[in-house]
């Protein structure tokens, strides 16, 4: 990844503008046993983005794409929350995995701005899983506010 970083700085003539982290968590519904409607698992997913402070996101997905349910939970309450999905909340939802990006870039490039990444399986010795990058291009509603950088 660094010589992908590099390039991308003599390309573009730019340096790092901050880092780039994230941590996702999904975890699987436990099927109750006098469950009538579905056999099929809910999934819940944990995203924290360093660029957006303050906050995380979780989503609800029931089966057969009926619905989700997307919410955020302040920075401050994050650990409390992981702390009640793995100790109150264990019965009912089962981590599946994790996985991180602790030491990615972001560049800003023209309006744009990339992210990269190396995705990593969290509490293992794993290699690099994959390489993510991310074009976040702002809106013209950003640009008229000057909320290029959200």
């Amino acid at each position: 990844m660094s010589s992908l970083i590099e390039k991308l700085q003599k390309s573009y003539n730019n340096t790092t503008i901050g880092a780039f982290a994230l941590e996702y968590s999904l975890y699987r519904s436990t099927i109750p046993v006098d469950d009538k409607i579905s056999k099929d698992a809910r999934l819940h997913h944990l995203l924290h983005l360093q660029h957006i402070p303050h906050k995380a996101f979780r989503v609800y997905d029931f089966p057969n794409g009926t619905e989700s349910s997307i919410s955020s939970i302040r920075d401050a309450d994050i650990n409390d929350y992981k702390t009640l999905m793995a100790q109150k909340m264990a019965a009912l939802w089962t981590p599946r995995f994790t996985v991180t990006i602790s030491k990615g870039a972001s560049f800003e490039i023209g309006d744009g701005i990339v992210r990269i990444g190396e995705v990593r399986a969290e509490g293992t010795s794993q290699a690099v899983r994959s390489v993510l990058v991310a074009i976040q291009i702002p809106s013209a509603g950003d640009i008229k506010i000057g909320r290029a950088h959200v």
